[in-house]
């Protein structure tokens, strides 16, 4: 092979790999930016049921699940005492309870 053509393969490689990474570096991107728009967009409609039903639990389940993927633990976890404090014997608050309450989650 002569030199310019290795060039050449060797442009093209590189080329392909930094295009490459540069599209999943931008996908992620994305999917970020839409995650976090649906939380948001989550917390609104929520927020809604919330002001109507004040003592539906599980609304104020789904508050703090939204809230805790925008990171505003404050809120997940005044939220989640709330739905908690409504309905003191449900396994499935008590779970999320001690998800949001682990700094992992």
């Amino acid at each position: 092979m002569n030199y310019k053509f290795r060039k050449l393969l060797l442009g093209l490689g590189v080329g392909l790999v930094i295009g490459s990474m540069l599209f999943y570096i931008g996908r992620s991107y994305y999917d970020y930016r839409q995650f976090r728009q649906s939380a948001r967009e989550k917390i609104i409609v929520w927020k809604s049921i919330a002001g109507e039903y004040p003592n539906y639990p599980d609304c104020w389940a789904k508050l703090a699940v939204n809230w805790h993927k925008l990171g505003e633990d404050k809120f997940a976890q005044l939220a989640i005492e709330k739905a908690s404090r409504l309905d003191p014997i449900s396994d499935e608050i008590a779970s999320l309870k001690k998800k949001l309450s682990n700094p992992k989650y």
